[in-house]
């Protein structure tokens, strides 16, 4: 267990600063009104542009705007294009925000682990503070050990045994 002290969060509430983010996100959604959601369904069945194909594709590129004569009329070289240049530029965009977003989840489980961790530390200072016999420590003791009933090695060991010992009659 870590030191409860050695606290590597410490920023203040500040709900404005989340409204702002979520403002700030909202405006580049606005940004990009192209941006569309996928059902499940369409994901499985969508070919997928991965780094193995990458080249391929702009091979593709090369070959249909250096010869358009070999294309039939349909296929719309400029449309193609606009594709990989949308897909270039959403990558960029995605590695900054896979970035950003790695941070967030990074920051809330420090913060969440943090928060846990004192509220154990809290936990064992009122369990001690009841044997210890603390006026009022029995009380908050019973109030938190209600979270870690059902739990733990004994209940484990109960378990195994009922189910080491329990009879399967075929079916």
């Amino acid at each position: 267990m870590s030191n409860i002290t050695n606290n590597r969060l410490s920023v203040p509430k500040n709900p404005e600063l989340i409204k702002e983010a979520i403002a700030k996100l909202q405006e580049i959604n606005d940004m990009l009104p192209f941006l569309t959601g996928l059902t499940k369904e369409e994901r499985i069945g969508l070919l997928k542009m991965k780094n193995t194909n990458k080249l391929f594709v702009r091979d593709a590129l090369d070959c249909a705007k250096k010869n358009p004569n070999v294309l039939p009329a349909y296929i719309d070289i400029d449309e193609f294009e606009k594709d990989i240049v949308l897909y270039d530029e959403l990558d960029e965009l995605i590695l900054s925000f896979e970035v950003t977003l790695r941070k967030l989840r990074d920051t809330r489980m420090l913060a969440g682990s943090e928060a846990y961790q004192s509220a154990l530390s809290i936990y064992k200072m009122c369990k001690t503070a009841s044997q210890a016999g603390v006026a009022g420590a029995k009380s908050l003791y019973d109030y938190l050990k209600i979270r870690f009933k059902g739990q733990g090695f004994k209940r484990a060991r109960e378990e195994h045994q009922e189910t080491k010992f329990r009879i399967v009659k075929p079916g």
